[in-house]
């Protein structure tokens, strides 16, 4: 049976959307070390992974003695100022390593920050290793090209790993701290995947917007910041001192304290994504003043890896009254025509619901079969990038695919529900989730509000027809409904992909809701292939 154009086109440009918003998710490609000499190049950067990631890097070992000396040679040959804080916390030695590069015009300055160390698990190639030569190569391409007005600091801070000792020590003991205006921090989670934007401060909404346009490939928004929490030098430290600042980190394949996180296992485009993001934001806040309006953090979101769109929190809300009146008009309409029905909203409702319970209930129960003995063995196999935690990461969206299909085509067919109504009853669960996050939780708000609003004007122009409606909408509806459809993939596609490769396997239940919602919002668009 062959698929009819509307069908074929809303395959072709669904999956289209869907790849590109998954390849705008991958890092940017590698730059070699022959690159010219103010691009930020990992090529380059490699070479300090390689020559400081042998060991394990614990402060006072040899490895470590070796690194630090090795960074503090590469900061000397760029005629930056330098300094060893050699001190000690709570019985705790610290031995952070200092570089200063004076602005033209300003001692107020920029901290590029990194963690020397490692744990005693890992020699520590990415986990920081990577932050490590990240920081030194933004420092050489910043040198390459014209004098800042502002100061550029750097810091490697050691120990991060145990409590960020060293970054206390800078907070509170170190005489370069007063300079510091914004914070730029690069770790990783995980030894791959783009560099994320995971962290910012609680009044930055300026500072986001002006950095926006200006990262190259950004990936990272507001949803990730409210969920995820990292534990780094920044989250934990600097943002507490008052700090404003960026956090950037990886967070795919999550084989991070462990003698996996390697030499060989170093990722150069990871690597490139965060000099690239590094390096640009020290680029834009080094020529502008550094005493920033405050104003609270706002909703934002990449796009598609092109940009950032931004506004304030306070959208949140009169966004939710534009959606709750559209949802207002669409019920009105919809019963007045006799298109929508009580029953079939109930219908489409108690299948997106069935759909949200069914496969956290399964992963519920295996969890309570998988520890019903635990064995040192299988904790193992459910921490880190084994093949048993991505068979649950993978195989849970999967199952949350499956189980939407089944469920509301099983209920349409079952109670003869009709299309309009399904989608209708889905909108009416999403709609709480979209009132409950616009009011609570509006940094969340942007998955639901978007989507659902896009879905609200699709289906209204298509209850407009007052008599005798056509068995299929007529085009522009049908373009409509599928421009909704692409607004949910181009949301939700990099954040599933975030969410499955990220997330630690204790929180896996959040992955089914994530894809259960998306295909709510796709009954619509969808509605050939699901009912």
């Amino acid at each position: 049976m062959f698929l009819s154009p509307r069908k074929l086109l809303t395959l072709l440009l669904l999956a289209a959307a869907g790849l590109a918003a998954a390849l705008r998710t991958l890092p940017p490609p590698a730059l070699p070390a022959d690159a010219p000499a103010q691009l930020f190049s990992a090529g380059r950067a490699y070479q300090t992974i390689r020559a400081i990631t042998s060991r394990p890097r614990l402060v006072g070992s040899p490895a470590f003695e070796t690194a630090r000396a090795t960074v503090l040679a590469q900061m000397n040959a760029l005629g930056l100022e330098t300094q060893v804080q050699d001190t000690a916390i709570d019985g705790v030695q610290v031995e952070n390593v200092l570089g200063r590069l004076p602005g033209s015009a300003s001692p107020d300055a920029i901290l590029l920050s990194a963690h020397l160390d490692s744990v005693a698990t890992s020699p520590g190639a990415t986990d920081d290793g990577s932050g490590v030569a990240v920081v030194l190569e933004t420092l050489r391409a910043l040198r390459a090209g014209p004098p800042l007005r502002n100061t550029v600091i750097a810091i490697l801070t050691a120990p991060e790993e145990n409590c960020c000792y060293g970054a206390q020590a800078f907070v509170s003991a170190h005489p370069w701290a007063k300079d510091v205006r914004l914070v730029i921090n690069v770790d990783a989670g995980g030894l791959d995947g783009p560099s994320i934007l995971v962290a910012t401060g609680p009044q930055e909404g300026w500072l986001i917007g002006q950095v926006a346009p200006a990262l190259p490939h950004p990936v990272g928004s507001s949803a990730i910041e409210a969920l995820a929490s990292p534990a780094t030098d920044y989250s934990l430290l600097f943002r507490k001192a008052g700090w404003m600042g960026f956090d950037f980190s990886l967070s795919w394949s999550k084989r991070i304290h462990s003698p996996l996180d390697n030499l060989a296992d170093v990722n150069t485009a990871s690597l490139q994504h965060q000099g690239e993001h590094m390096l640009a934001v020290a680029r834009l806040f080094g020529n502008l003043p550094l005493d920033f309006p405050p104003a609270p953090r706002p909703v934002y979101f990449d796009l598609l890896g092109l940009t950032m769109l931004v506004y304030p929190v306070a959208w949140a809300l009169p966004l939710l009254l534009l959606v709750t009146l559209l949802f207002a008009a669409v019920l009105f309409l919809g019963f007045r025509r006799k298109r929508l029905g009580l029953p079939g909203l109930a219908y489409g409702a108690a299948a997106l619901l069935l759909s949200l319970l069914t496969v956290p209930l399964l992963l519920g129960l295996l969890q309570l079969t998988l520890f019903s003995r635990p064995s040192p063995h299988l904790a193992a196999q459910l921490t880190g990038d084994s093949l048993l935690s991505n068979a649950l990461r993978w195989g849970s969206a999967l199952l949350a695919l499956a189980a939407t299909w089944l469920w509301v085509t099983f209920i349409g067919k079952w109670k003869n529900v009709p299309p309009l109504d399904l989608a209708a009853g889905t909108y009416c669960l999403l709609y709480l989730f979209t009132a409950g996050t616009s009011l609570a939780f509006p940094a969340l708000s942007y998955l639901f509000v978007w989507p659902l609003l896009a879905g609200l004007i699709a289906l209204f122009a298509r209850l407009l027809p007052a008599r005798n409606p056509a068995p299929a909408p007529a085009w522009p509806v049908f373009l409509l409904e599928l421009l909704a459809g692409l607004v949910v993939v181009l949301l939700f596609v990099p954040g599933l992909l975030i969410a499955v490769l990220s997330i630690d396997i204790q929180s896996i239940y959040f992955v089914p809701l994530f894809v259960t919602a998306w295909l709510g919002f796709l009954v619509l668009p969808l509605e050939g292939f699901l009912i």
